[in-house]
């Protein structure tokens, strides 16, 4: 995560509310929420596509003073864009990894996180806020 480890007891590997799933027909069965991983998977595996290309362009970052960008977020971006995998190994994991986002330990996490996100945000305008002009 840019801006390094903040907090690291966010688990979601993406924010899938209960209210989006809520928009997207309430349950994983429903047709919307069918069209969403359709929408989902098509996306993944077009990334996937140019993983070499984002695997160059995360690496020129590894000279700035982001600690976020090393070589291990570089082999864990490969891994999560399955690299050297089969395109039926990457529509496993990308319904996998929904499936994750949809779990109660990722929502509650993607809650807190949110919370203290927000909180975080709030103190730094405060601080913009009292030292500007």
């Amino acid at each position: 995560m840019p801006g390094g480890n903040i907090a690291t007891f966010e688990v979601s590997p993406f924010k899938l509310s209960s209210e989006m799933l809520d928009l997207l027909g309430g349950k994983i069965d429903s047709a919307p929420f069918k069209e969403f991983m359709k929408y989902v998977t098509q996306g993944f595996l077009a990334v996937r596509e140019h993983t070499e290309s984002i695997i160059t362009i995360v690496a020129l970052m590894m000279d700035t003073s982001l600690n976020c960008f090393n070589t291990e977020s570089l082999n864990s971006l490969r891994t999560r864009l399955c690299g050297g995998k089969s395109e039926k190994d990457a529509v496993k994991h990308i319904t996998y990894v929904a499936s994750q986002a949809l779990s109660f330990l990722s929502s509650s996490t993607t809650y807190v996180y949110d919370v203290f996100q927000n909180m975080y945000v709030r103190c730094n305008c405060i601080v913009v806020a009292t030292i500007a002009p």
